[in-house]
């Protein structure tokens, strides 16, 4: 089983629980909302952490912050497989000491854009089957700006120089591979923007943007699995 813990409810797992279900393994979804974050033993074979609208590190407007931090370290020391997304990355870069810049003023994305693999990327098992250079989904204004010590950067675009790590059993990525066009619509909406033109560039771009994303998922999955 995968334990997915949900920041934002209007963050979904998306295109992923398909994805998932299809590669034959378990998940479950926990609104951090509205439910306790787990503990490790709870959680299964692997760890998702999804997006959000607030931010990695204000702990007054997310309470369960300093708890994710916690397990998502517990999870690197007992070598759990642990995949953050775009908020998750973030959090997953504050909990291992790494540093959270808010509101960047040159790296935020919102739309389909370039990610390249670095040597280290192109080699990890996450990434196994992307091409070098890949379109993805990306959501953001907030970014890990700094790596942790101890972290491995796996892949860049060109705003946004930090758009993976790993760091142990744990890699995290800026963008979206869970998204659909739909959802990037809505969040776009949600800000003030144009929903359906938003909505109607992801779907030009959607079949590459979708088969990123279905490798990443099908990765994580034979990860989890013991397989990859």
């Amino acid at each position: 089983m995968i334990t997915v813990l949900q920041p934002d409810v209007t963050v979904p797992l998306d295109r992923f629980s398909d994805w998932i279900a299809e590669e034959g393994q378990d998940y479950r979804v926990i609104p951090l909302e509205h439910q306790p974050v787990p503990a490790l033993d709870d959680c299964g074979a692997g760890i998702i952490v999804l997006g959000g609208r607030k931010d990695a590190v204000t702990v007054s407007e997310s309470p369960f912050l300093e708890d994710v931090y916690r397990l998502l370290r517990a999870a690197v020391d007992r070598e759990v497989p642990v995949l953050g997304i775009c908020l998750g990355h973030q959090i997953l870069g504050h909990a291992s000491g790494g540093t959270v810049a808010l509101g960047h003023p040159a790296q935020g994305e919102e739309g389909a854009y370039d990610v390249t693999l670095t040597a280290a990327g192109a080699a990890d098992p996450l990434f196994t089957g992307l091409d070098e250079t890949f379109l993805a989904a990306e959501s953001h204004h907030d970014v890990v700006e700094v790596l942790p010590e101890d972290a491995t950067l796996l892949a860049t675009s060109k705003a946004c120089p930090n758009q993976a790590f790993r760091i142990g059993s744990a890699v995290s990525v800026q963008f979206h591979p869970e998204v659909s066009p739909a959802t990037m619509g809505k969040w776009t909406a949600g800000d003030g923007g144009d929903g359906a033109a938003m909505a109607a560039h992801m779907t030009r771009v959607d079949e590459k943007v979708r088969a990123g994303g279905r490798i990443i998922a099908r990765n994580f999955v034979s990860i989890v699995s013991g397989t990859n």
